[in-house]
């Protein structure tokens, strides 16, 4: 998966608009590190993802081995969608109804 982005502690602290579209972000975090770090544990996305592309999520996924900790941030298809709105996907149609009725009869 490309682009990989590799950080210690952290793989992207967000200080802006971030938007996640492909590839693989990693934080590693050596379990010899200080140990309150430790137990707060790696942090591949530091903040909010601004867009993704069309019917997507992040998927967050943790990993413990005997050296060190790690935190990888992916995208995943979101499988059941049943509509969108604009930007906006619904896995529930009752929720996109009530988008619609809150978008233009309110």
């Amino acid at each position: 998966m490309q682009p990989a982005i590799i950080g210690r502690n952290k793989g992207i602290v967000k200080e802006g608009t971030f938007n996640f579209y492909d590839g693989k972000i990693t934080a590693k975090m050596n379990k010899s590190d200080n140990q309150a770090d430790v137990e707060k544990g790696p942090v591949a996305i530091d903040g909010n993802v601004d867009g993704l592309p069309v019917a997507y999520s992040t998927l967050i996924e943790d990993s413990d081995n005997e050296d060190e900790k790690l935190q990888i941030a992916t995208l995943t298809i979101i499988s059941e969608i049943e509509a969108k709105i604009e930007n906006t996907t619904y896995t529930k149609l009752e929720d996109a109804i009530k988008a619609v009725r809150n978008l233009f009869w309110n």
